[in-house]
């Protein structure tokens, strides 16, 4: 509360020190009966300092800071938006690339491998290509189709447009990616790779999915966006695709490339980049999946924001 503020909020210091970044909304009182009718809440987020916390309040003292921004690897704890991403391991203001005696060095993203991380904070180019290329560890199952599965992997984007905006004018931001694959009733979200035009999904990320097949004519769409952190619903369109998976041979994994559009109903459109995908379809019972098709598929509705 300053020398002329009009309100403020009440906070324990107990709730201070349990704070782990977490948002938290204090209603805000009034100190004067003449702003008696002003309400409002206050929302804050606590957490301990880091060390790279510590480190610049110690240069800022003695007038040494160079940046505007921390260089810190740690921003929020493991929360989740209503898109389902990740805001674990952002980091807005990293350095991504340096030299170094093996040459141009790219710091791996979203996180290093947990297994190896000092070996996988900085790689080289052909090394992160290679990584990318290895089997996925950990795979989110989703659907309630029991006719088969869909085995997908995100592997990379390559050549996004660019959708990056200035932050306060002050930093240039490129594209925040991530991809949405929809598929009947499954919902899928990736980890956000920031600032980068042609990400790459390591084996360690969220990237690997499985889908359970309710009609074997069904369509999955995978929609690339850039994650808008000014705003919690409302990520910018980078392009879509859609993929047939009927059209895929059974039980064969495939490595796939598709170009990036807006829509697939406007005739002269315009290539956004690409998207790299690997995706097996292997059907339970092949005589079933036949008589399945003939049968109309129930239809599903996914709730999202009218544009």
């Amino acid at each position: 509360v300053g020398k002329h503020s009009l309100s403020g909020v009440f906070v324990k210091p107990d709730i201070i020190h349990k704070g782990c970044g977490e948002r938290m909304e204090f209603e805000i009182y009034s100190l004067f009966r003449e702003c008696a009718q002003l309400k409002g809440i206050l929302a804050l987020k606590f957490r301990p300092a880091t060390n790279e916390d510590l480190t610049f309040m110690e240069q800022f003292k003695k007038g040494e800071h160079k940046y505007l921004a921390i260089f810190s690897s740690h921003l929020t704890p493991k929360t989740k938006t209503r898109t389902g991403v990740d805001l674990s391991d952002f980091s807005r203001f990293h350095i991504f690339s340096q030299n170094s005696t093996e040459g141009q060095m790219y710091r791996v993203r979203p996180r290093p491998d947990p297994k190896r991380p000092k070996d996988t904070v900085w790689m080289s180019k052909s090394h992160i290509e290679k990584e990318s290329l290895s089997s996925s560890r950990d795979w989110i199952e989703t659907g309630t189709g029991s006719l088969g599965k869909v085995y997908l992997e995100i592997i990379r984007c390559d050549g996004l447009v660019d959708l990056g905006k200035n932050l306060n004018g002050l930093t240039a931001d490129r594209t925040d990616a991530f991809v949405c694959a929809v598929f009947e009733d499954s919902y899928v979200v990736t980890d956000t790779i920031t600032n980068c035009l042609s990400p790459r999904w390591m084996p360690w990320s969220r990237r690997a999915f499985i889908m359970n097949i309710a009609h074997p004519t069904s369509l999955l769409s995978l929609g690339v966006f850039d994650y808008d952190f000014l705003s919690w619903d409302n990520h910018d369109p980078v392009g879509r695709v859609t993929v047939g998976v009927n059209n895929l041979p059974h039980d064969t994994t495939c490595v796939l490339t598709y170009a990036l559009y807006t829509s697939a109903r406007v005739q002269k459109r315009v290539k956004r980049g690409t998207i790299t995908i690997r995706i097996r379809v292997k059907y339970h019972d092949c005589q079933r999946t036949v008589l399945e098709a003939l049968e109309v598929p129930v239809p599903i509705y996914i709730n999202c924001q009218r544009t």
